[in-house]
């Protein structure tokens, strides 16, 4: 009888969990949320602050008004951003100043990220966000991400994780630019 009563309340427990996230997907579903919004999130800006450029001086996203531009935030210890970085290479190569490219590296000291840049260089800006502003207020939670920025200023495109040459493409043309082809 025990056993009995041990397994019902196991049911319940399982009826009553399904029951709530049932819930919580119909209102969602009926807040009129949609997958993609779900995924990408509405349309927005992200923090306008200005950031050291290794180069020197201060680089902000409002000094790019009127232009698509292509962020890849990375750091020195990420494996896999160093091939993020030769994905964008040619593709920085090939826009050649139609689309602006900047290299963000979040969380690490000036001498880190000279080090590193000596021995791989990249071809387009790299600014520093060694406390990470951002990072939070994009909330990057893995590295690399890329993000793109439409004419408006607006995310048109923001990914943890590699992002391949087709990936970017699509995500470049639909966010305005021009002159590219499609590739694998």
């Amino acid at each position: 009888m025990v056993a009995n009563a041990s397994r019902w309340s196991y049911w319940l427990i399982g009826l009553a969990v399904l029951l709530i996230f049932g819930a919580g997907l119909l209102g969602w579903r009926l807040a009129g949320v949609t997958d993609s919004e779900a995924r990408e999130g509405p349309a927005r800006r992200p923090l306008d602050v200005e950031l050291a450029a290794l180069a020197g001086g201060t680089i902000g996203f409002g000094d790019f008004a009127g232009e698509i531009v292509v962020v890849d935030f990375w750091a020195s210890w990420c494996g896999p951003c160093r091939l993020q970085a030769k994905i964008l290479a040619p593709l920085y190569e090939e826009l050649d100043g139609r689309v602006q490219f900047l290299a963000i590296n979040l969380g690490e000291n000036l001498a880190t990220v000279e080090r590193y840049v000596a021995k791989s260089a990249f071809p387009y800006p790299v600014l520093m966000d060694p406390e990470e502003r951002l990072g939070v207020d994009l909330d990057i939670y893995a590295l690399p991400t890329v993000m793109i920025l439409d004419r408006d200023g607006r995310i048109a495109y923001l990914r943890p994780g590699i992002s391949d040459r087709r990936t970017l493409t699509d995500a470049l043309l639909a966010a305005g630019a021009t002159g590219l082809a499609a590739r694998g």
